[in-house]
């Protein structure tokens, strides 16, 4: 439910107002935030299955930034 009601697409000149805050805890945040096609595969990318689902130039949605960082949160939990 979550999920659906979080569709809301993020912005890329949002983000990269936010990558580059005044505020400290807010640049630290969004420093790893990426732009879908700007950057190669990972092939050892955890989160690369969420990746594939999305088309190259669509905008991120809240939802789906939570589902990767998820992601990766539990594959970090999953190897210490």
């Amino acid at each position: 439910q979550w999920l659906m009601k979080n569709m809301d697409p993020l912005n890329d000149n949002v983000v990269a107002l936010l990558q580059t805050s005044n505020d400290t805890f807010t640049r630290e945040i969004w420093k790893d935030a990426e732009v879908v096609g700007l950057s190669a595969p990972d092939p050892n990318d955890a989160t690369q299955s969420l990746k594939a689902n999305i088309k190259k130039g669509m905008f991120r949605t809240v939802g789906q930034l939570y589902k990767e960082q998820l992601t990766k949160l539990m594959g970090t939990l999953k190897n210490t």
